[in-house]
């Protein structure tokens, strides 16, 4: 048989196949449609891996912390230890500025970078020093972002790296006597080299329930909102109390 015969009854017994059946056709697009979901879920399960175990699950997981009972978003814990609740010393939360949301997959290269990220540990009030008595450990300073006075340590006293932004805060009610001024916002920063080497440099303490006090961390370019930085804080950290 000749060549251009032989493709001739090929080309003609393939053109004379039937169409696929209607059920085989369906079966191979729930069979594709599987294959994508299970891209998509190994997907996320890879980020999780890379992403040093974050979750982003919000299901509630209760926490007891000297004698006070919290009821955290599972996203919202950074110890992967603790997403499994119970009793425990001190809770690590980590929380993406301004939101102050937990772990997503959308936003899962801040957390992994620490970028807009605020650190917050809740632990006993009674371990940590006030940190309006750095003051005393300090000499003034130059007027920094919204008003904060950045004050350097004196030499000798063993922060010579950091810096103490202090600002003054006046009572909301104008009609109040004396219009006294409330407690100084008071936040150790690292300066120079080693505030170029941490996400969040700068610390704060902020009273929250009992004897529990909020550490929080943060990047140095959030001192501009200072202002709003406790009470927002403050407020995320109250909506989980489950206290009464």
């Amino acid at each position: 048989m000749q060549k251009t015969q032989l493709t001739d009854v090929v080309l003609a017994k393939i053109g004379s196949r039937p169409a696929l059946p209607k059920a085989r056709l369906a079966g191979i697009v729930i069979l594709a449609l599987l294959v994508f979901a299970g891209m998509r879920f190994y997907g996320h399960l890879a980020i999780e891996i890379i992403a040093n175990r974050h979750s982003s699950s919000t299901a509630p997981i209760r926490i007891s912390l000297d004698g006070h009972q919290l009821l955290v978003p599972k996203n919202l814990i950074s110890d992967k230890h603790q997403r499994r609740g119970g009793e425990f010393a001190e809770l690590d939360l980590y929380m993406r500025w301004p939101a102050l949301s937990g772990f997503s997959y959308e936003h899962s290269v801040d957390f992994n970078t620490l970028n807009n990220i605020v650190l917050v540990s809740v632990r006993s009030y009674a371990a940590q020093l006030e940190q309006s008595r750095y003051l005393l450990l300090t000499e003034p300073g130059e007027i920094g972002p919204s008003g904060l006075e950045l004050r350097p340590f004196t030499r000798g006293k063993g922060f010579d790296e950091e810096v103490l932004a202090v600002g003054h805060s006046r009572a909301s009610d104008p009609d109040a006597a004396e219009y006294q001024e409330t407690e100084p916002f008071v936040a150790r920063c690292f300066r120079n080299e080693m505030a170029g080497a941490l996400s969040a440099p700068c610390e704060r303490h902020l009273p929250f329930v009992g004897n529990l006090v909020l550490v929080y961390r943060f990047p140095a370019r959030l001192l501009k909102e200072w202002r709003v930085l406790d009470e927002k804080i403050g407020e995320r950290a109250q909506g989980l109390l489950q206290d009464g």
